[in-house]
């Protein structure tokens, strides 16, 4: 494996006595191929002018030595970077020797019995009169309309709920910028449902109201022609600077997102008012059929690498024009075909590590090998004429002819991460 060329900052050792000898790390050719698939995801190989390596891990946040003839990985160096070194030559100087910096205590968080911290919904619903009423008054003189008021049931603090004129809502000047895609997605989505059920929040800005979390949503309103956004109108105009607090939900990961659409397929398969639409009529909902294959899978195999897969299904799987009742079964068929495939690529896998090959991405290299589909200008597969075919590929895969240098040149960013 070729070194990728990175080149290290200087580092200091806070407090450290007798002061660290140095030496100069220089770029090295390569690192050798047991060590280079020990890690997930390296950054870069540099080597003292001692002969001994380092291995930069993106992943661990942390430099690796590497004990010369040994090939044995030893601790990862603790290192403070200081702001000054960016910006250095192709040289760069580093202590030799380093202090490791002790553990942090984890504090765990004391349990609290259910139902016992906050306001009672009768206190939710007791909004002192005074604090909100200058701000109250604001909203109905600027063309806006006060559509009722609570009590933060956690905090206690009074919040005011409104229909604001879209033109007087802006997004704060310090946040990130709007992504074109997701505005548009939002509008197709809005759109689709006819419904806009998620309020942004909001604070009043001198004559105007700041947004710091709903701005998506707000150019997505604004590109409809929507008139009035609804709003959580905070008297706190610190809110503004708590953007990062605020945006704290966690983006679906493939397996998440595949479960819950194959959750859905069978709630709908078992209500009354769906079970015989056709499973294509429910395209916008799912989004990929791909999740409905893998989420069957999932619910088999929860550990399955599903993304390694995904390519595979997005060229041969295709939404169903059966009713959704009956295209499930047709879904937990396809997706024991993808835990045979599964089957053959780890079995496959296991026989290059046998061998000596190490590499976190064994099992993309793998199906990238067997999956004919890519090299293909097809416009459409059978389902079970293609994976017939790859399985039988994985089935027959000769490791023999597989080399260290075939799994680094294939090299590259993992599949979609499903934990």
């Amino acid at each position: 494996m070729r070194a990728a060329g990175l080149l290290l900052p200087a580092v200091r050792v806070v407090g450290a006595s007798p002061p660290p000898r140095l030496e100069t790390v220089r770029p090295t050719g390569g690192l050798p191929a047991h060590i280079a698939g020990a890690f997930r995801e390296p950054t870069g190989f540099q080597q003292t002018d001692s002969g001994q390596y380092f291995v930069f891990d993106r992943r661990a946040h942390a430099v690796f030595p590497i004990a010369g003839d040994e090939a044995k990985i030893t601790e990862p160096f603790v290192f403070c970077v200081t702001s000054a070194t960016f910006g250095m030559g192709r040289e760069a100087v580093i202590p030799r020797y380093y202090r490791k910096m002790a553990k942090k205590k984890a504090v765990r968080r004391k349990k609290v019995a259910p139902s016992s911290i906050g306001l009672t919904p009768a206190d939710v619903k007791a909004v002192p009169s005074r604090p909100l009423d200058e701000l109250a008054a604001q909203v109905e003189e600027e063309g806006g309309s006060v559509l009722g008021q609570y009590n933060d049931p956690f905090g206690g603090k009074p919040l005011l709920i409104v229909a604001l004129p879209v033109s007087s809502v802006e997004p704060t000047p310090y946040q990130r910028d709007a992504s074109e895609a997701h505005v548009k997605r939002l509008m197709a989505v809005v759109e689709k449902i006819g419904l806009f059920l998620d309020p942004i929040i909001a604070i009043r800005h001198e004559d105007r109201y700041w947004t710091p979390n709903g701005n998506h949503r707000l150019q997505a309103l604004k590109k409809l022609g929507v008139r009035t956004v609804v709003a959580l109108l905070v008297p706190d105009p610190q809110v503004a600077f708590k953007i990062l607090a605020l945006n704290t939900e966690k983006a679906h990961n493939l397996r998440e997102k595949s479960l819950e659409t194959i959750r859905m397929a069978r709630a709908l398969a078992g209500a009354k008012t769906s079970r015989d639409d056709p499973e294509s009529a429910f395209a916008f909902e799912f989004e990929q059929p791909a999740f409905l294959t893998l989420g069957s899978a999932y619910e088999e195999r929860p550990r399955l690498s599903g993304g390694a897969y995904q390519s595979i299904l997005r060229r041969v799987d295709e939404f169903l024009g059966e009713p959704i009742s009956k295209a499930l079964k047709e879904r937990d068929r396809r997706g024991r075909k993808i835990l045979k495939l599964d089957d053959a690529v780890s079995a496959a896998v296991e026989k290059l590590k046998a061998k000596g090959l190490t590499s976190p991405y064994l099992k993309p290299f793998v199906v990238a090998r067997v999956n004919y589909t890519r090299f293909s200008k097809a416009a459409s597969f059978d389902f079970d004429e293609t994976l017939d075919k790859i399985i039988a590929s994985a089935q027959k895969f000769n490791v023999e002819r597989v080399s260290q240098q075939d799994v680094a040149k294939a090299g590259g960013g993992p599949p979609p991460d499903d934990d």
